[in-house]
């Protein structure tokens, strides 16, 4: 359950309010999100009705806020099983992330079958990793700031131009900002992955880091983590050792 605080008069309470109802609908069944006001219960009923959203309560003063130490809005905590699992996010994007990850499929390993987790790319479509079959994909956790993804650039570059025979289809998974990973003029394809729970999936650890997914869409290999690492797998296809 996702505890979402706002107050009247908020403007980036307002404006969250249509992404908010639009996490109501696609995550329901993973996350049940109320968000909590307070003040007029008409003009808070028209919001929600405005919206389309659900299980919204008022306070009567900030009581509840209080007790969550929610002193700025929009702000959100998650609860688990009667208990509070997280640290206080204070802004929409900060609430996004902690959405992100409150709705992620358990972390995989070797052997098992990618389970669905959707990521748009930096056109805007949005690839399903659960439907990469039919060949090999090595998947590049990457950060366009991560010193040492910087430094081995020139090598994912210099493969992406001439990759060797049979070599698996890399597919990256990016952390930061579109434009500085439109900067670094990659040839792949690059997935935004902005809140790393791609990366919490598959237990990747840092960057830059890669797993190999085979054929039928199952993990592969265990996490190959650092440039050497990376680019073996790259070159030849093959899993690292544990």
């Amino acid at each position: 359950m996702l505890l979402m605080f706002s107050e009247p008069g908020c403007g980036a309470c307002d404006e969250a309010m249509p992404e908010v109802a639009q996490w109501q609908r696609e995550y329901g069944d993973r996350l049940v999100i109320v968000p909590i006001g307070r003040g007029d219960a008409q003009a808070n009923r028209a919001k929600s009705e405005k919206h389309g959203l659900e299980n919204v309560l008022l306070q009567v003063d900030r009581e509840v806020a209080n007790a969550y130490l929610a002193d700025n809005t929009p702000s959100a905590v998650l609860v688990r099983d009667g208990r509070v699992e997280s640290s206080l996010a204070l802004g929409t994007d900060a609430i996004r992330g902690l959405v992100v990850h409150a709705i992620l499929p358990p972390s995989v390993s070797k052997g098992e079958a990618v389970p669905s987790l959707k990521l748009a790319d930096l056109k805007g479509q949005v690839v399903d990793l659960a439907q990469l079959r039919g060949r090999r994909t090595l998947l590049l956790f990457w950060n366009p700031s991560c010193g040492f993804c910087q430094q081995m650039l020139d090598d994912v570059k210099s493969w992406e131009r001439n990759p060797p025979k049979d070599a698996p289809e890399l597919l990256i998974v990016a952390a930061g900002s579109p434009d500085d990973i439109r900067k670094q003029d990659l040839g792949s394809r690059v997935l935004l992955d902005p809140y790393f729970g791609a990366s919490q999936v598959f237990n990747s650890g840092g960057t830059p880091s890669a797993v190999l997914i085979d054929e039928q869409g199952r993990v592969a290999s265990d996490v190959g983590v650092g440039a050497p690492d990376v680019l073996a797998m790259a070159r030849s296809g093959a899993g690292v050792s544990a």
